[in-house]
């Protein structure tokens, strides 16, 4: 968007706005040469700070063009600085220099009318060109007060009519076009807002808009300039008001002539409903936010809204046959158009629509309460005396002509007395196929359920095995229940409507009374009919009866019976599967510490000192502990014992209960990673005595031991790693020079020597302590090996603890020897480097 200020023709030129006719033809000369040689650029320009302009032939033409008429003439003048006083002067060139500031406070202080007219076109034009967003309010209120100021002074008039007379130009601007220009000054100093203002209103920013229209409305600027702002601003709203409502409702009438249903209908005028609330009422509520909310313009724009309103209620009424989304756009267009001529037209019709949604309900009230009594827990109970009734020819179920009748039975003791009475119904052929059908249909699902619940459990215990089994039999219990519902939705019982009184048999004798029978009838017509026609009443019960709705027609007692076995065959399913799909692991922590094992693709645990149960998957497992890594592989369910670093030993032993006929065997294991134990006792002690339906019988159990004779592995070497040496180190090869960098390096060289010494007597130390446990683990090992009596025992605790103080200092002294290799990496680089620069500096000198 380019303002006044941007392209002025005097700011082009380079001239003031009072400069003589003669010299702007001169100037206008100098440039046609200079713009020969390209000389333009360097021309001064008060505004540079702001823009930067381009001079050329075509620009410098137009710009003289623009002075030569009268009427562009005095707008150019009007909005470009002139130099009527050193003052004037003064604060241009500082302009120039780009002191900005300066010649504000010049123009400020200076009191002549040209420095508040110099004044306001600085800061209209700073504003226009700086703050588009009007975010600096007080710049905008400082720039359209200055002009103000100077707008209303008869001298700054008079003396801008003298500029033109005394200017010496060839047509001199008459007094008409002065006045002219006067009159249309106000416009003309808010054309750059205006703009602005429609700019922020086309990308929708309307926090803009509304600080323009708020600053426009404070300038203190003649009220009919406002108004013209402020209408042209409405009309764009009021414009987007009605070109939206004329095309949603143009939409809506093309939708509705190709559709038949009234559900489709109602879905289009849903969809005009939605756009109206997102393209129309917006527009509406922010014309009433900008503008008075008592303008003929906000009226007018609540009038379109509400005649559109009016316009899908109808279509809802007539083409959808939605009387309560009718009635609530009619109450909200009435609320829009309040003290309007469209209002008393809205009153009318929402009269006429209130009354037949009224129909409507009571309509729909009656017949959900019929629905209740067939569908809900009730039931028509029907008292009749005597051993004769009389029975109409209707079918019991659904009132239709019957082809066939039924026997109800009743039996009763009296004393040792059995007595049985059965009556026939009529009952029709579609009823009777029904009920064949719904227990086919039952058998159907329940087996097609079962089997989709193993297919899914399966699958889940493939996919994620580690879940654990409560949230297994959750997930088995939703899943066989969804499935069951849903498969009866897919499969639904057809050729039955609203007036068949059961799913399953309509009638059914109670109890005996002292006079005749109770009978029960699931349809209430037909229980009504039947009381009539035995001179009788009938009442209702409430009582648990199957569902006839649509969503669980199939929910009965037998079908709830049918998923009660379902859900306990599954049950039994997923236990045995999940058995065999996972072992129980026992990790048994011979350290004295907790020890955290890393099971790739699994999880953590962390096992204290001493045996940890857990639940696993069967497959296998990359299992990391410290810095060690095993691979395992659990095979097939039952019990598996893990023994990280192999420090543990087992056996296996029996024990016979009862008379044996054999002695109980004994087997050493020796130290596996993992071993399979399923035996009856694992790390535990057996009864002493047990109740046993054999002559004997045989139990396993599995414990851990000492080290077989023989068998010593401790799991950990105590050697370095391979490749490790042990040096003295010296620096005899490093020459002494002055040099600064060289001197840092020696000192830093001796601490690394010093901190090598210490950690090499560490070293020594732990060898030492390990050398010294390792000579009593072996002593041990040793005693049991040429000991042939088996019962011989060793003190286990002493033991284990001499290997967890062996295994101590053996990770101290492996960890140790790490830090000593690198600290000597670093030492050798650093020796390296300094002998480089030794050479270095030596051959320099």
């Amino acid at each position: 968007m380019k303002t006044v200020y941007e392209e002025n023709a005097f700011r082009v030129l380079g001239v003031a706005a009072n400069a003589t006719w003669k010299t702007v033809r001169d100037v206008q000369n100098k440039l046609k040469l200079r713009a020969k040689v390209g000389g333009l650029n360097a021309m001064a320009d008060p505004l540079f700070f702001l823009n930067t302009i381009e001079r050329n032939d075509s620009t410098i033409r137009d710009a003289f063009n623009r002075l030569d008429r009268p009427e562009t003439r005095l707008l150019e003048r009007l909005f470009w600085f002139t130099e009527s006083n050193p003052a004037d002067a003064k604060a241009i060139r500082q302009l120039g220099a780009g002191e900005f500031l300066e010649s504000i406070e010049i123009w400020q202080s200076a009191r002549f009318i040209s420095a508040r007219a110099n004044l306001a076109r600085l800061l209209h034009a700073v504003a226009v060109m700086r703050d588009p967003n009007a975010d600096d309010i007080s710049l905008w209120k400082n720039a359209f007060e200055s002009w103000r100021i100077t707008l209303e002074n008869d001298a700054f008039w008079q003396q801008f009519e003298n500029i033109e007379k005394k200017s010496g130009v060839e047509s001199v601007a008459d007094a008409s076009e002065f006045e002219d220009l006067k009159g249309k000054s106000w416009e003309i100093i808010l054309e750059p807002s205006m703009s602005l203002l429609q700019k922020a209103l086309d990308r929708s920013q309307y926090d803009i808009t509304a600080r323009h229209l708020d600053l426009i409305r404070r300038s203190g600027f003649p009220n009919r300039a406002i108004v013209r702002i402020e209408t042209k601003v409405f009309e764009t709203f009021e414009n987007r008001v009605e070109e939206n409502v004329k095309s949603i409702l143009q939409t809506l009438s093309e939708a509705l002539e190709s559709k038949q249903l009234s559900s489709e209908k109602k879905s289009d005028c849903d969809q005009a409903y939605r756009r109206y609330k997102s393209a129309v009422l917006p527009e509406v509520k922010r014309l009433a936010q900008l503008a008075k909310i008592d303008s003929e313009t906000v009226k007018r724009a609540r009038e379109t809204a509400a005649s559109c309103l009016r316009s899908i209620s109808i279509n809802y009424h007539n083409d959808a046959e939605d009387l309560q989304s009718s009635e609530q756009l009619l109450r909200e267009a009435l609320a829009l158009s309040k003290d309007s001529i469209i209002s008393e037209r809205i009153k009318e019709d929402l009269e006429t629509v209130s009354k037949n949604a009224h129909q409507k309900q009571d309509a729909e009230k009656l017949e959900k309460e019929h629905d209740q009594t067939i569908n809900g827990p009730w039931v028509s109970q029907v008292a009749v005396a005597g051993n004769t009734i009389r029975v109409p020819s209707l079918c019991t179920c659904c009132l239709g002509q019957p082809s066939t009748e039924e026997k109800i039975s009743y039996e009763w003791q009296t004393g040792n007395v059995k007595h049985a009475v059965s009556f026939s119904f009529p009952v029709c052929s579609d009823c009777l196929r029904h009920r064949r059908a719904l227990n086919l249909k039952q058998m159907i699902l329940a087996s097609a359920s079962i089997a989709g619940v193993f297919a899914c459990c399966y699958n889940t215990l493939n996919i994620l095995p580690t879940i654990n089994g409560t949230a297994l039999s959750g997930l088995l219990l939703g899943v066989l229940f969804i499935l069951f519902i849903s498969l009866n939705r897919i499969f639904p019982l057809s050729s039955l409507g609203r007036e068949h009184g059961g799913r399953e048999q309509s009638v059914r004798i109670v109890t005996k009374i002292n006079d005749g029978f109770i009978f029960h009838f699931w349809n209430p017509r037909y229980a009504t009919l039947f009381a009539h026609s035995n001179t009788t009443v009938s009442q209702k019960r409430r009582i648990w009866k199957h569902s006839r709705s649509g969503i669980f027609p199939i929910v009965s007692k037998a079908s709830c019976n049918v998923l009660s076995i379902a859900i306990i065959v599954s049950s039994l399913f997923c236990y045995v599967l999940w058995n065999m799909r996972h072992a129980l692991l026992y990790i048994d922590n011979g350290t004295e510490r907790h020890l955290s094992l890393k099971f790739h693709n699994w999880k953590d645990i962390s096992a204290p000192p001493g045996v940890t149960t857990i639940e696993i998957p069967v497959g296998n497992f990359k299992v990391a502990f410290g810095i060690n890594v095993s691979q395992i592989s659990i095979t097939t369910g039952g019990s598996w014992v893990f023994n990280p670093h192999r420090r543990n030993h087992y056996r296996r032993y029996e024990v016979i209960y009862g008379s044996p006929n054999r002695e109980p065997k004994s087997w050493y294991i020796g130290n596996p990673e993992l071993i399979e134990a399923n035996d009856d006792y694992i790390f535990n002690s057996p009864p002493k005595s047990i109740s046993t339906k054999l002559s004997s019988e045989i139990r396993t159990v599995f414990e851990r031991v000492t080290a077989h004779s023989g068998q010593s592995e401790l799991g950990v070497s105590i050697l370095p790693p391979s490749g490790t040496e042990f040096r003295e180190f010296s620096n005899d090869n490093r020459k002494e020079t002055p040099n600064v960098e060289i001197d840092a390096a020696k000192t830093e060289l001796s601490r690394l020597e010093s901190q090598l010494r210490t950690l090499l007597n560490n070293l020594d130390s732990y060898k030492t302590q390990i050398k010294i446990y390792a000579t009593k683990i072996e002593q041990i090992e040793e005693d049991i090996e040429n000991d042939e009596d088996t019962d011989n025992t060793i003190d286990r605790e002493e033991y284990e603890t001499l290997l967890n103080r062996h295994n101590y200092y053996v990770e101290r002294y492996n960890a140790e020897l790490v830090r000593y290799n690198n600290k000597y990496a670093e030492y050798k680089r650093l020796r390296d480097e300094t002998n480089s620069k030794v050479v270095d500096y030596n051959g320099r000198r």
